[in-house]
């Protein structure tokens, strides 16, 4: 079977679900692009004329000459660089493309993820202590289900993620990726069956989270893509407004700061009160709830040893 994982350096590649990581942070690319690259990973160090690499990834099809270009854009915006710094895609002048960064040995693995791996301990406490009985009432009911057919709730050209529902089922919110990192965040209004844009400026957005009354929309959010320094990325909490006092879309409000500590996912949001993973030091991750009212962030638990 091909390997579609793969070690780049400090960046962890997975052809089969379109994702460039490093560290916690993944960067979905485009699949045309993701196609581009894993022809130079498996000719890694040699010069990809610019036609051979057009010929393999699009299978002979005539392209806009900018088909490839705008690929090898989107991947080093992925990767954090430009055509100036270009440590990991090297432009040959006339020539063609090639890998720059070694492909490291061994089996590649996904990279660990703290703050994942405490909602997954956190989720599996709760669902030990609560499952059982559900599981046993449900089961009757489960066998009466019959799953017909499927439908798309929205389409676009883009990729689309993050999606939930509203507590109330009437909306969906869900982010509609514009480049290799920046995304706007949609709202589907299911009763009246449209679809509506809520930011007004693309950002780096997190996963979207409701309100408990479905009245906002709380999302973690960073200032830019990528950046090898810590202290030029900066981190804050965007709500965005429901309310039909405020025109759509809007640039939202920022309710926290977080400055060069990291904030994960927003797991809750009740009555102003915002619960979310926090990176107040290097590899410390807490479980944190920030108040609005009196602009304190109250760390909720922190985990012994990291």
């Amino acid at each position: 079977m091909e390997n579609k994982q793969y070690r780049l350096g400090r960046y962890f590649v997975d052809v089969s679900r379109n994702e460039i990581v490093q560290g916690d942070s993944t960067v979905s690319v485009p699949p045309k692009a993701m196609e581009v690259l894993h022809v130079l990973i498996q000719n890694q160090g040699k010069v990809i004329e610019f036609t051979t690499l057009t010929e393999l990834v699009w299978h002979n099809r005539v392209v806009s000459p900018n088909s490839l270009q705008r690929c090898i854009s989107q991947l080093r915006q992925a990767f954090g660089e430009d055509s100036k710094s270009q440590s990991v895609i090297r432009t040959h002048a006339r020539r063609g493309y090639s890998l720059e960064l070694a492909i490291g040995d061994g089996p590649a693995s996904v990279p660990k993820r703290r703050y994942l791996i405490y909602v997954l301990i956190l989720g599996m406490l709760i669902f030990a202590g609560l499952s059982i009985e559900g599981w046993r009432a449900s089961q009757e009911n489960f066998a009466k289900v019959e799953l017909t057919a499927s439908t798309p709730l929205t389409s676009s050209d883009g990729p689309e993620m993050y999606g939930s529902f509203s507590a109330d089922g009437r909306f969906i919110v869900f982010l509609r990726s514009i480049d290799a990192c920046h995304s706007h965040i949609w709202v589907k209004d299911l009763v009246r069956a449209q679809t509506f844009r809520l930011s007004s400026k693309p950002g780096v957005y997190g996963r979207p989270r409701w309100s408990l009354d479905s009245s906002h929309i709380v999302v973690p959010a960073r200032g830019q893509c990528q950046s090898d320094s810590k202290a030029q990325l900066r981190w804050s909490i965007k709500r965005f407004n429901m309310g039909s006092e405020r025109s759509l879309p809007h640039g939202g409000d920022t309710i926290l700061e977080a400055g060069q500590q990291r904030v994960g996912k927003v797991l809750g949001f009740k009555q102003g009160a915002i619960t979310f993973l926090q990176e107040y030091t290097d590899n410390q991750v807490r479980l944190a709830t920030f108040n609005p009212q009196n602009g304190k962030v109250l760390p909720l638990f922190s985990p012994a040893g990291g």
